[in-house]
């Protein structure tokens, strides 16, 4: 910990650091609380991450990445809405940024928005027509529901549209 505060303090303008540091206060955060951190408790690392997350865009890191960070430390948190709209300034930053849609399609269904979870890995396939992880995850759900038809589907545009087809879209597929 004190080697990111000493390398900030050299670089204060360095979007990586902050983005850098920004994840390690999140992996502090999932910690267990019994473990003691110079950071304090997991609501005053929430704050710190949040600010170097504010500093990391400031300075010119990924929106994308930053925007899905902090998703993830509102989730962790159980404040779903704010980490909706994050996972949303996510893929709305950067359309290909697909686990920001596997974000926003895990927290809907936590909520249990099945449809709006759906609606998610949609749009990312649309928006990513060779995301063989999107479409399998979708796929996968559909099977779940027994709408074995709909998980087909899924798959077949997945081949149509995929520029190289992993072996695991193939057991996908047999399996559905």
């Amino acid at each position: 910990a004190r080697h990111f505060q000493k390398a900030l303090q050299e670089n204060p303008s360095s979007d990586s650091l902050h983005l850098i540091m920004a994840q390690y206060l999140f992996g502090l955060m999932t910690l267990s609380a019994e473990l003691s951190t110079s950071y304090g408790d997991v609501q005053t690392m929430n704050d710190r991450g949040m600010e170097s997350i504010k500093n990391a865009l400031s300075y010119g890191a990924p929106p994308a990445e930053c925007y899905y960070l902090k998703g993830k430390m509102y989730r962790y948190q159980n404040n779903f809405l704010d980490a909706m709209e994050a996972f949303r300034k996510s893929v709305n930053s950067d359309p290909s940024f697909i686990i920001a849609y596997e974000a926003g399609f895990n927290v809907s269904l936590e909520l249990g928005y099945p449809e709006q979870a759906k609606s998610w890995l949609a749009e990312g396939i649309e928006r990513n027509p060779s995301s063989y992880e999107l479409s399998s995850i979708l796929a996968h759900h559909y099977a779940r529901e027994e709408d074995l038809p709909e998980a087909i589907h899924i798959m077949s545009v997945f081949f149509d549209k995929a520029v190289a087809i992993p072996k695991e879209a193939f057991f996908d597929y047999g399996y559905f």
